[in-house]
């Protein structure tokens, strides 16, 4: 998203169950390169998995309406 954003939240939801939920508490959230969902066994078959990421804006200039950090 770049510099003008900064991401809050993610949450990773399996076959409609949340397995994941991360809250960027120290600033680096957006930082990390790899992030590990699930460490355990799944079923064998299709699964559906969503992924919600909340960004806030960290504007400035013409983006001045964006709220700063």
């Amino acid at each position: 998203m770049g510099v003008n954003f900064k991401l809050e939240r993610i949450l990773y939801i399996l076959d409609g169950t949340p397995i994941r939920r991360m809250i960027d508490e120290n600033g680096k959230l957006d930082q990390q390169e790899e992030i590990e969902i699930l460490d355990g066994p799944i079923t064998p078959g299709n699964h559906s998995l969503q992924v919600e990421l909340i960004y806030r804006g960290h504007g400035y200039g013409v983006f001045s309406y964006l709220p700063l950090s």
